[in-house]
């Protein structure tokens, strides 16, 4: 029975850490769409408008050089902080679209983010709810048309992940264990 338990304590300790569902490493084009989801606003920058999710803030940005901001990723969440603005009134248009999205790099791995849901951890930007972030299999958009916003505003949004493979094997394995466990003892019983 002891060999049972090492050996699965031995594949736990092989498969475990090898479990990786988030954001951290992820190499992503960020590019801000204004009017529509086709069509990039020429007047919003980005200093690295290509970065991999790393320690730190991964990228400025620029909105018509009137309004500042960061853009935090980390393994399960972004964080955008509005950080200056010179715009009078400072309200985002009206179009349907008016923000940025962060699509995987193609190419790279991973190919799929594989988010399967998120939370508004945290804004202070009025009127900012679950509606105005989209996602799928390989990019992440904000939405924030005809907001009112300052600088200081701040928006965290948290993802959910699908488990990892090697998470699933590792639950079966660690379920599995007791139920072996029951049957190896039930059939020293029987043979005594």
């Amino acid at each position: 029975m002891q060999r049972v338990y090492v050996l699965a304590v031995a594949v736990l300790l092989l498969v475990a850490p090898t479990a990786h569902a988030g954001l951290v490493g992820a190499k992503f084009d960020a590019v801000y769409y204004y009017q529509d989801a086709t069509t990039p606003y020429s007047d919003a920058t980005f200093s690295n408008p290509t970065f991999t999710v790393g320690p730190g803030v991964e990228t400025m940005l620029d909105v018509e050089k009137l309004t500042q901001m960061s853009v935090d990723f980390t393994n399960d969440t972004l964080t955008i902080d509005y950080l200056s603005t010179t715009a009078t009134p400072p309200k985002w248009g009206g179009f349907p679209i008016n923000g940025p999205t962060f699509t995987l790099t193609p190419g790279t791995s991973p190919t799929s983010l594989g988010i399967v849901g998120f939370s508004i951890a945290g804004t202070t930007l009025a009127g900012f709810d679950a509606g105005r972030v989209t996602y799928d299999d390989t990019r992440i958009s904000i939405n924030w048309s005809d907001l009112t916003y300052a600088a200081g505003d701040k928006v965290v949004v948290t993802f959910a992940f699908v488990p990892e493979p090697s998470s699933i094997i590792a639950l079966g394995v660690g379920c599995a264990l007791p139920v072996v466990a029951g049957l190896r003892r039930r059939r020293r019983r029987t043979e005594a």
